[in-house]
């Protein structure tokens, strides 16, 4: 269709050969950009409508590009459709603008940061804080002061501390223009950005009343110590300062993606509070906000500081079996020392599966454990091997997993849905809750099909699913994020452990495979929200070669060659993530005033502007009014300058306007079908020449002539078939006006690659026979029509008929068999003396067309 946004600038030369109609091509201007716009707002609502499915990984830069430029293209089209139809369509933009500003609202929908204490101990803070501490610290406010817990002791910086934090350094502004046009599929574009706004708020001062509440916070917090005259050097006097955002522990578990700073004393603890709130930005976590369409400056970040407990082991625990819930069991891995190593997937934990019904252990799995993190009384973390003899040892005792699985319990009944619980045991063998958060668990389906794979070759067989479901994709070993620029589309991504940098690489995956690590680490916890199908401990990930296509079947941890689509499909019907947990999407609350369509029938007296409540409507009604509009204007082509006529046997005179050819011709000016390149125009003109030149069917009864006497002398028809038919042609598009003997008809194409451009319009009336007979005629066109796929209606004796969305070979079949059914009903009318005959007519009609 671009082509006839250009014909139009072609030499004055070609405009006076042609003496086409400037005003029917004006209109045709007009016409086609409201096609093409339409097509390519109806390419964006697919893409929207697609991202909604959840198999898709995109942010809100996405979704903000996507609807400025759906917004900028129905303005457009609703400006070519007043050009063409005129003023009375103003008040579709009104209606427009109405949608748009709807959308807009949830776009810049902002979350108030209440207004707060700078820092407010954990002993005053339950679920309801959550707006101005975050999930994780009220949480643990709430199973302390709810639940009478046992959770590390502590306080909250707050959402208010951090407003009023970047508002003192005027940084809200300058972090929301670096964060507008980052690339989240770019890595190197995630660390540019990451570190241009970490180093931002690194430097930047932290106002002296903040600075001073948050160090009398923690003089408050390890008093108690030092009344019992513990040493300031003492382990008791550490802080963990970790990471508590709006939003992160909620639906959105944000699991691993923001810092936590360990053995933090008072002379660090400004510095720590400030890393904490750079690593909001840091590029997993740029990403991850992101990609789940999150605004930034609605994730304000509280921070929590909590008395650090020594952990002799440590770990987390899935209330429910994260993929397969219905299993009725409960899942608790475990290591030695602090739980950092579990999380970032450094390590394989041990693993017990316990019953639900009496916290019987079911299975153990034990790990072999080379290391450990610990804590030293100096403030840092170290790591430490594990003698060999005890490389095997299990992390807790039998009595600890079930006191553990009692504690998470009770922590399940409490919030009513499956919880992922991090906890730790210290030297002194009592057990601490450190956070809780709502678990992702994916719900089984039942499979669609069964696949029969005894064909397929098996590459190898390992490792424990984390993630169900199917991928296929080429092999891509990372070892650090330096492999990131270089993973192809739909990679199968191995690696020894799931670093969390891999977070940022996961919009290339269609599987993900680890060698060490547990299904409880933070970048699995992502996986699955991602749904990427995922394996973790398969041990032989040497053995899958670069560059190779593999199928993952994750749901059973097999590897095969090559591509299975079919099993690939089995296995997306199998699972998917439970509804009640899925993550907020703001895709989903715009969709409402983009994706569906009310107006469907264009014939219904509901089919108007008022009726339009989202953008596909609007779209809808301006596509119809424009082929209508169009249609119209074809019905007045009779008085224009012809240039072309068809050269043809058919003896029906056809004049022709050509938009984007201009033609060698003889000085009568007449073409040849075979040089004409109308593609439509071609289609139905052979279905006419297939039929041929044909009698009625029937010859007329006396009458049938007195009728057509009659209705000579009272209307002054002129009869005959060398009254001229005309046409409006391009390569895609036809507008064909055909006048044969007593009856006119009006025939619009326009036939593309495109199917949402497609559509055949058909209008006829009149007829040399009675009324009563017209009448016939036209329930024997609606029946044939009808039958072939058409959506037909009438009034009298006018007849309308029209399809669209086809294939472009779909659509020239119907333009043939158009084309035959022309002249296998011209004079059909005459023929028709009662009712009865209509049924042989049409099936002779339909065998001779089919």
């Amino acid at each position: 269709m671009n082509i006839f946004h250009n014909i139009f600038n072609k030499s004055n030369q070609y405009e006076a050969d042609t003496k086409q109609p400037s005003a029917h091509i004006e209109k045709f201007n007009s016409f086609s950009s409201i096609l093409e716009s339409n097509n390519r707002a109806l390419t964006i609502i697919s893409d929207l409508e697609e991202k909604t499915s959840g198999d898709f990984i995109y942010d809100i830069n996405y979704i903000n590009i996507a609807i400025d430029n759906l917004n900028n293209i129905v303005e457009s089209l609703i400006d070519n459709l007043k050009s063409l139809g005129g003023k009375k369509y103003e008040i579709l933009k009104s209606k427009n603008d109405i949608i748009k500003k709807e959308i807009l609202k949830e776009l810049i929908l902002k979350t108030d940061i209440p207004k707060d204490e700078f820092t407010i101990p954990i002993s005053n803070l339950d679920k309801s804080k959550a707006s101005s501490v975050g999930s994780k610290n009220a949480q643990i406010g709430e199973l302390k002061n709810k639940l009478n817990m046992l959770v590390p002791d502590g306080f909250a910086i707050s959402a208010w501390a951090y407003k009023f934090f970047l508002d003192s350094n005027d940084l809200q502004n300058k972090i929301t223009n670096i964060l507008k046009k980052v690339d989240i599929k770019n890595y190197r574009d995630l660390e540019k950005v990451s570190t241009d706004i970490s180093l931002l708020i690194i430097n930047s001062k932290i106002p002296e009343i903040l600075s001073n509440t948050i160090l009398n916070s923690y003089d408050n917090l390890i008093e108690p110590f030092l009344l019992n005259e513990i040493e300031v050097s003492s382990i008791k006097n550490l802080v963990s300062v970790r990471s508590s955002a709006i939003g992160e522990d909620t639906k959105l578990s944000f699991a691993g993606q923001y810092s936590t700073c360990l053995g933090v004393r008072r002379e660090n603890l400004i510095e720590s509070y400030l890393k904490v709130i750079a690593s909001k930005f840091s590029p997993k976590a740029i990403y991850y906000f992101l990609s789940h369409e999150l605004t930034e400056s609605d994730l304000a970040m509280s921070v929590g500081c909590v008395s650090m407990v020594n952990a002799r082991s440590s770990g987390v625990i899935y209330t429910s079996n994260p993929i397969n819930p219905d299993d009725n069991t409960i899942l608790i891995n475990s290591i030695f020392g602090l739980g950092k190593l579990l999380v970032d997937g450094t390590i394989t934990p041990d693993q017990f599966i316990l019953s639900k019904t009496n916290f019987e252990i079911i299975n153990i799995f034990p790990a072999y454990k080379e290391m450990k993190l610990v804590l030293n009384i100096n403030g840092d973390v170290s790591i430490k091997e594990i003698p060999e003899p005890n490389r095997n040892d299990l992390s807790v005792n039998k009595d600890e997993i079930r006191k553990l699985a009692e504690l998470a319990f009770k922590i399940k009944e409490h919030y009513g849905s499956p919880q992922d619980i991090e906890w730790a045991i210290d030297e002194n063998n009592i057990p601490y809750i450190l956070q809780t958060r709502p678990l992702k668990v994916i719900k089984k389906n039942i499979q669609k099909q069964i696949i029969d794979n005894s064909n397929f070759h098996v590459l190898l067989k390992s490792g424990t699913s984390a993630c169900p479901g199917g991928g296929i994709g080429i092999v891509h070993h990372v070892k650090s994020t330096n492999d990131f620029t270089s993973i192809p589309e739909s990679a199968v991504i191995v690696s020894e452990h799931p670093f969390p940098g891999i977070i940022t690489a996961l919009n290339h995956a269609s599987a993900l495979i680890t060698k060490v690590g547990g299904v409880a680490s933070h970048l699995i916890t992502i996986a699955r929200e991602y749904r990427i199908p995922t394996i973790v401990g398969f041990t032989e990930i040497e053995k899958l070669v670069n560059g190779t296509i593999i199928t993952v079947d994750a749901t059973n941890c097999i590897i095969y060659e090559g591509s299975k689509n079919e099993l690939v499909d089995s296995l997306k019907s199998e699972n998917d993530i439970d509804d009640e947990i899925t993550s907020f999407n703001i895709l989903e609350k715009i969709s409402g005033k983009v994706v569906p369509i009310n107006l469907t029938d264009s014939r219904s007296p509901e089919f108007t502007i008022e009726n339009c409540k989202t953008i596909h409507d609007i779209l809808r009604y301006a596509h119809q009014k424009a082929i209508e509009e169009m249609f119209s204007s074809a019905k007045k082509l009779k008085g224009e300058s012809i240039p072309y006529h068809l050269k043809s046997d058919i003896p029906l005179p056809v004049d022709i306007i050509s938009i984007d050819e201009s033609y060698q011709t003889d000085k009568k000016r007449k073409i040849n079908l075979d040089k004409i390149q109308s593609i439509p125009f071609k289609s139905f003109w052979q279905g006419i020449e297939n039929i041929g030149w044909t009698l009625p069917p029937a010859a007329p009864d006396m009458k049938s002539f007195m009728t057509v006497v009659a209705t000579d002398m009272t209307t002054q028809k002129k009869p005959g078939f060398d009254e001229k038919s005309y046409v409006i042609i391009s390569k895609e598009y036809m507008v064909l006006s055909l006048r044969m003997g007593y009856h006119f008809s009006t025939i619009e194409v326009m036939c593309t690659e495109i199917p949402n451009k497609n559509f055949i319009k058909l209008s006829f009336k009149e007829g040399g026979a009675s009324y009563e007979r017209r009448l016939r005629r036209v329930r024997l066109l609606d029946s044939i029509l009808t039958k072939l796929g058409f959506d037909c209606r009438s009034n009298g004796d006018a007849f309308g008929s029209d399809i669209s969305y086809l294939e472009k070979d779909v659509l020239l079949i119907k333009l043939f068999e158009l084309g035959q059914l022309t002249m296998l009903t011209k004079q059909l009318d005459m023929a028709l003396s009662d009712d009865s005959e209509m049924e042989s007519y049409k099936n002779d009609i339909l065998k001779k067309i089919n």
